[in-house]
């Protein structure tokens, strides 16, 4: 056909033309058109041929571009497995930083809590320390540096051991029986003469008899009653038939203690008092004292009913006394007695701050 010669090479003329040419005229055209019929078949087996290959290309294409999807894929797949991974690894670090910081925070708030608590505790016992520094300061001076007694011609190893003003000032507890004494200095020491009898059993029956465990005894003398302190902080008593008294010296810090005639007692603790059987004015002025106003800080009972002696903590003090001790207190030492000890009848120890 037309404008087919440049795209595809026309049939050759076959080696046997002269047969060809000895067919006739009409014989010539048709030997044409069997060429290009063969020809036509050849390029339709090309073309066949050439889908065939296409074909396969293009299976080969989509193969490898399948393949290329999956690679994709698989390498975004591991991307995002890696991005998921150091997300993972950022959050988790994060997480532990932030632990690490909370921990570390309240690691330093404990810290700081525990040395508030710490300066606390120094502050608190420092102030205790004071206080107690204070108090022991205040009880010296409140107990009196010098005294005047009436005991007779048999008290002279007593009044020895009290010994004169420098000495005496460092006397913190002093108890007179009306056969014996107990005396404790700010040294620890003491001494003692005929203590009450269930006390000296069980200082001998522990073994402590001649040494200077006690610090301060106040007795019974008719009942052997007794309240002692030991240096070890133990407190030994027998309070008679009085129940009351065994609760109050068991739960109370205890500052005095005064015994008294039919069984009567009296005890001084750190905040309050509390009594039995003591003299009715004496039980009228601590029941109507005004809360607003010191307590008492030292009392003793006589040996009649009737008789005590109470100072406040403002230095003021009432009493009922025989007249010999009264006069000692009023004329002699008026407004500077800090304690007075009953022995019996007309025998006393008062004690006083200056002359």
């Amino acid at each position: 056909p037309k404008g087919y010669q440049r795209r595809v090479k026309a049939p050759s003329a076959s080696s046997n033309g002269a047969d060809l040419a000895a067919a006739g005229a009409g014989g010539a055209g048709l030997s044409e058109e069997a060429a290009w019929d063969e020809h036509l078949r050849a390029l339709e087996g090309e073309a066949a041929a050439l889908q065939a290959e296409i074909a396969a290309v293009r299976a080969v294409r989509d193969e490898l571009r399948i393949h290329r999807l999956v690679e994709e894929q698989a390498l975004e797949q591991k991307g995002a497995a890696a991005r998921r991974g150091l997300e993972d690894k950022e959050a988790e670090e994060k997480a532990k930083a932030e632990a690490h910081k909370k921990e570390r925070t309240e690691a330093e708030e404990k810290a700081r809590r525990e040395r508030q608590a710490a300066r606390e505790r120094a502050e608190a016992e420092e102030r205790e320390r004071q206080r107690k520094v204070a108090e022991r300061q205040q009880r010296k001076v409140n107990r009196g540096r010098l005294f005047v007694c009436q005991l007779g011609d048999d008290w002279d190893d007593f009044e020895a051991r009290c010994g004169t003003a420098d000495k005496f000032e460092t006397v913190k507890c002093m108890t007179v029986m009306p056969e014996g004494y107990f005396i404790s200095r700010d040294n620890g020491k003491s001494w003692w003469s005929r203590l009450p009898q269930g006390l000296a059993n069980r200082l001998k029956a522990q073994d402590r008899f001649n040494t200077s465990d006690l610090q301060y005894v106040a007795e019974g003398s008719s009942d052997d009653r007794y309240y002692a302190e030991l240096s070890n902080g133990e407190a030994w008593w027998s309070g008679g038939e009085s129940d009351a008294f065994d609760a109050c010296v068991r739960k109370n810090v205890v500052r005095r203690v005064a015994f008294g005639p039919d069984g009567s007692w009296i005890v001084l603790t750190r905040d309050s008092w509390a009594y039995e059987g003591i003299p009715m004015q004496l039980h009228n002025k601590l029941r109507s004292r005004n809360p607003k106003l010191p307590g008492p800080v030292e009392v003793s009972l006589g040996t009649d009913a009737y008789e005590y002696f109470v100072r406040w903590g403002n230095g003021m003090y009432d009493f009922v006394i025989p007249s010999a001790i009264a006069k000692t207190c009023n004329e002699s030492y008026q407004g500077n007695v800090t304690s007075v000890s009953f022995v019996s009848g007309d025998r006393y120890i008062v004690r006083f701050k200056k002359g």
